[in-house]
């Protein structure tokens, strides 16, 4: 991934503070960087390159007469419309790059352009003729971007460090968002761990001029579309073609690809269908190797065997890597490196595998994020029939799901669900509104916390709430969606991998992807408490019967780390924790002696608590620089 950052100041751009965001990418350079420092505005870019394409544009990449400067980070999986558009509107294409192909499209379209694009981008363009600044974000915010504007000047980057860097005084910690990361319920989409360091939110354009900073969303999911068939061989037909355009869309490269094989649904699909893409010879990139995490046998992390059933059923040679279980002290230094939060034990266990893929000549590190999110359904199609009138359907999943669950659990949700089709928004709104209360109101939720800290949670909650549509279905799907725990956990991973020297992609976060989930009913994806129905019958015979027939899933969680984490947080992070938390609370939390085990549900809580105390006391531990520490909650 390239690291790209940006200066636009009312006066002229100062060299130095761009020095210091691009020292601070200085890791992602493994082809070089690039600087263009023209009057108010600098741009940089800590260069990775992932495509032959993006070979034949430098970057910084301008227009003919400069009037114009582009830094992009990512790739454009729509590039084969977008160039016939372009040319069919007289662009003219100095080369095949993406970036040749953004920047036209700015031309042709200013603002109106990120929408035009799709792929996983994070891009940032001077206007000089304009007099401003303009930047953009892929629809599902698969590429960071963070900005901070201080008096007349605008800052933005890939990277949290990168900003902080041109930052003189630093900025302070953002205590509103922190209590957030307490609770592991984080509802600032904007936040980050810096007050004044906000996040470029996912699907939206910033623009920057004399008149001031605005943001705009371009992107928002369609849940007008309706894609229905006769039977599930017509969805599966359909899903498998989708599937597999949409993969071959995310394999240009000019270095062999590396791609993730968990032994899951997901993953091992593309793994699969990667192979037939290479024998029908629509694979973009030059041959591909699979790679695996080597847990332990015996461990709730262990998958070898179905990851190996996958490499056996297309006849290849699978890369066994060991997780990394690095020491807690890793995370702190990880964490200090990053200006932000340390990364979640499930998030570091990937660093080695990683590298391998990186050291194997790969640039490219295909993945089946999004399958989770986009392809698990739900019973709402209880809800979807009584909208569609097929009492039959309704019926016939009712049994199904009484068959498995029992007539005393099923009928009353599923009436419940069914009859949520005539509730009036407002009512819904209102059901919301009291069940939130319930929560809080609640001693048992977020016992740990202090008053005044649940109270501030209460209303970032209630505040998020209202951003989303009053639907029930579309409320699930958008808050899957826009979710700002996903926003800061593919930040945090996109800087690792990055770093590492590779480019992550994710068919099952696109756009077509997205489309073909949100347009289809509920029930080709559940039925009686089996998910991803539609994906097992679209993929029979080109995965291995025992992943199809797969219901588990592995846990990564590690109970040395979470215990070595409330270890700290009961001893050198207790003081950073105490104006957030009840001593109470933290000791029902995290007892004396405390030690995490297999049948514990603290992990995410330990991490949030620890995490916070971590952050705070690295803050505190350099002299002050950072500023006060002490919490002001809702300040």
């Amino acid at each position: 991934m390239t690291g790209i950052a940006a200066i636009f100041s009312a006066g002229p751009a100062r060299a130095r503070q761009l020095d210091a965001m691009m020292a601070a990418m200085a890791g992602r350079a493994y082809d070089g960087e690039g600087r263009w420092v023209h009057g108010c505005f600098a741009l940089g870019a800590s260069i990775l390159h992932t495509t032959a394409e993006a070979m034949e544009a430098g970057q910084p990449h301008t227009n003919e007469d400069e009037a114009l400067a582009l830094v992009l980070d990512g790739y454009l999986t729509n590039w084969e419309e977008l160039r016939s558009d372009l040319l069919a509107r007289g662009a003219v294409l100095r080369n095949r790059s993406d970036a040749e192909l953004v920047l036209r499209a700015y031309e042709q379209w200013g603002e109106d352009c990120a929408d035009r694009i799709e792929g996983e981008f994070a891009f940032v363009i001077a206007d000089r003729r304009a007099g401003r600044l303009y930047a953009a974000r892929d629809h599902q915010g698969l590429r960071p971007l963070f900005y901070c504007q201080r008096g007349e000047t605008l800052f933005i980057a890939s990277d949290i460090p990168a900003v902080f860097a041109a930052l003189d005084p630093p900025p302070e910690p953002n205590h509103d968002y922190l209590v957030g990361v307490a609770a592991v319920q984080l509802f600032l989409p904007q936040d980050t761990v810096w007050r004044e360091i906000k996040r470029l939110e996912q699907a939206h354009w910033l623009t920057c001029d004399g008149n001031g900073l605005v943001t705009r969303r371009y992107y928002t999911l369609p849940f007008g579309e309706r894609l229905r068939y006769r039977s599930d061989a017509e969805y599966a037909e359909h899903y498998r073609a989708m599937l597999a355009d949409a993969l071959r869309r995310t394999t240009r490269s000019h270095a062999p690809l590396g791609i993730a094989v968990s032994g899951g649904l997901d993953s091992s699909s593309l793994y699969c269908l990667a192979d037939q893409l290479e024998r029908e010879g629509r694979l973009l990139a030059p041959g591909f190797q699979g790679y695996t995490l080597a847990a332990e046998p015996g461990s709730r992390a262990f998958e070898l065997p179905y990851a190996r059933a996958a490499a056996d059923k297309i006849g290849r040679t699978l890369t066994e890597v060991p997780l990394f279980r690095p020491s807690l002290d890793w995370y702190i230094q990880q964490a200090r490196g990053e200006r932000d939060l340390p990364i979640p034990t499930n998030g570091a266990m990937t660093m080695r595998i990683e590298q391998r893929v990186h050291a194997d000549g790969a640039r490219v590190y295909i993945n089946g994020d999004g399958g989770d999110e986009w392809l698990q359904g739900s019973r709402v199609y209880y809800r979807e029939f009584v909208r569609d009138a097929d009492w039959t359907a309704f019926l016939r999943a009712l049994r199904a799901d009484a068959a498995r669950l029992g007539w005393g659990n099923i009928l009353p949700k599923a009436l419940r669900i069914g009859l949520s089709a005539f509730a009036p928004d407002r009512v819904r709104t209102l059901v919301r509104a009291l069940r939130r209360r319930r929560v809080y109101r609640d001693p048992q939720s977020y016992y740990w916390l202090k008053p005044e800290a649940r109270a501030l949670l209460e209303q970032q909650e209630a505040a998020y709430d209202l951003s989303l549509p009053a639907d029930p279905h579309q409320w699930t799907k958008q808050n899957m969606f826009s979710s700002p725990f996903g926003a800061y956990a593919r930040a945090r991973m996109q800087r690792q991998r990055g770093l590492n020297g590779i480019e992550p992609r994710h068919p099952m976060f696109s756009r077509q992807f997205i489309r073909f989930s949100l347009a289809t009913p509920e029930h080709i994806r559940n039925r009686a408490g089996l998910t991803k129905v539609i994906h097992r019958i679209a993929l029979r015979g080109i995965l291995p019967d025992m992943i199809l027939d797969r219901r588990t899933k592995a846990d990564f969680e590690s109970d040395a780390i979470d215990s070595e984490m409330g270890r700290f947080c009961r001893e050198e992070g207790r003081p950073f924790l105490e104006n957030f938390c009840e001593s109470s609370g933290l000791e029902r939390l995290i007892p004396p002696g405390f030690v995490n085990t297999v049948d514990d549900d603290r992990s995410w809580e330990l991490w949030g608590l620890y995490a916070v105390a971590a952050f705070l006391s690295f803050c505190s531990s350099q002299d002050d620089e950072l500023g006060d520490t002490r919490v002001r909650i809702g300040t």
